[in-house]
């Protein structure tokens, strides 16, 4: 399975900016989405459905625990 940083390389953008896109966060142009998604296409990236849900889980719990501090 193919990398952010596999994905950067191809679409010539830093790991930082295929996170973003693969995440719809932050701040990224319209251009350096489209090579990211291209990359990704090309390389047959897929997001791991299992890490996306623990990754919320995680974020989920963390929210939680600061509420209550």
């Amino acid at each position: 399975m193919p990398t952010i940083k596999d994905i950067a390389a191809r679409a010539g953008v830093s790991h930082g900016a295929v996170s973003n896109v693969l995440n719809k966060r932050g701040n990224v142009s319209a251009e350096k989405i489209q090579l990211v998604e291209q990359a990704a296409r090309e390389l047959g990236y897929q997001l791991n459905a299992q890490a996306q849900q623990l990754r919320s889980l995680m974020l989920s719990c963390s929210h939680n625990v600061l509420k209550h501090i």
